[in-house]
């Protein structure tokens, strides 16, 4: 079952977008399901410590989600220990420190645009930047998931037994070694669609589970053929992206700017790999006169207010035109 999860894992074509992708989610999957492991393996002192990295990665996020899968499994199939004052102290020590610096830095105005305004107002929609409906994870999965479509009426099929199964005989299901997975994948899927701004990667932590549930239902040679097929598909992407590259707006940002050492601003936007890539930080400026003498990135539409400037480079960043500036001053 192990292997054939990994194996359905390598060929969700959102885990290739996303091992690519500059975000925090896939490193916050990592300390989160690497927390779960140290649990049942029963380290909880390594379990607190991963908890700890991904809260640090993602905030209150990272402990919520794998400890109330560490819980389930506790109550489930027992026989293993969860909490440790070394461990929690771990916990405090690491996951606190940089939260505990940043209020002392910037006091309650860090703490209210972190913990209310991107996470709270965020999850509750009392700030709106990614509404999408309740539905859209299930068509994320889906899609994700599209090779393994038929395998779902065979799950379907089971679980309306297991249903049954459920009035007659409720603790052997919870004993029942796919329960917690099932229990992992729903929770993780109905926290996120309750969730008023969706964005597509936030469902990754419910991949893992998926496959472990996949894995019971599918047979090797099914996966062989996957396999190949998706080999080929993965094969053209990486082809495309190759060529197509070189023809993006951060690429070509990030050769032109690597050597410079003067200001560089965002001017109503951002990129949020150019700061990585070149090592640096750079302000987001929403008016003009903040800006100084210097580079100045911003989107096409806004290319007017600038007519002192020499438009140095003008390319797409996915579906969105983006323009490099050289301005002497605004």
């Amino acid at each position: 079952i192990a292997w054939k999860s990994i194996l359905i894992f390598l060929t969700l074509p959102h885990i290739w977008i996303e091992a690519r992708s500059f975000t925090p989610e896939m490193l916050l999957n990592f300390f989160s399901i690497g927390s779960i492991y140290f649990f049942l393996k029963k380290k909880p002192n390594l379990g607190w410590l991963f908890l700890s990295f991904a809260v640090l990665t993602k905030g209150p996020v990272g402990i919520i989600l794998p400890f109330a899968v560490v819980l389930f499994l506790r109550l489930t199939q027992r026989g293993f220990p969860i909490f440790s004052f070394l461990g929690i102290f771990l916990f405090l020590l690491s996951g606190g420190a940089w939260y505990i610096f940043m209020l002392y830095k910037f006091g309650y105005f860090y703490f209210y645009k972190f913990f209310f305004h991107e996470n709270l107002f965020r999850y509750t929609g009392k700030k709106l930047f990614h509404p999408q409906p309740f539905y859209y994870y299930l068509v994320i999965i889906l899609i994700t998931s599209l090779f393994y479509i038929p395998i779902y009426f065979k799950i379907f099929s089971k679980f309306k037994y297991l249903y049954i199964q459920t009035k007659r005989d409720f603790k052997n299901i919870l004993s029942s070694p796919i329960t917690p997975f099932v229990f992992w994948f729903l929770f993780v899927l109905i926290f996120y669609s309750l969730s008023k701004n969706k964005l597509h990667h936030y469902i990754l932590f419910a991949y893992p589970p998926l496959c472990v549930i996949l894995a019971n239902f599918v047979s090797e040679k099914y996966i062989q053929r996957v396999m190949l097929f998706s080999g080929v598909i993965l094969l053209i992407l990486v082809i495309f992206s190759y060529f197509n590259e070189k023809n993006r707006f951060t690429y070509q940002a990030k050769n032109f700017l690597k050597t410079y050492q003067g200001e560089i601003y965002f001017y109503k936007n951002e990129i949020t790999t150019l700061p990585f890539y070149l090592d640096r930080c750079i302000p987001k400026v929403d008016n003009l006169q903040d800006l100084k003498q210097g580079f100045i990135i911003t989107k096409k539409k806004y290319e007017n207010l600038f007519n002192n400037c020499t438009k140095i480079i003008s390319a797409y960043e996915f579906n969105e035109h983006f323009i490099l500036l050289e301005c002497k001053k605004n």
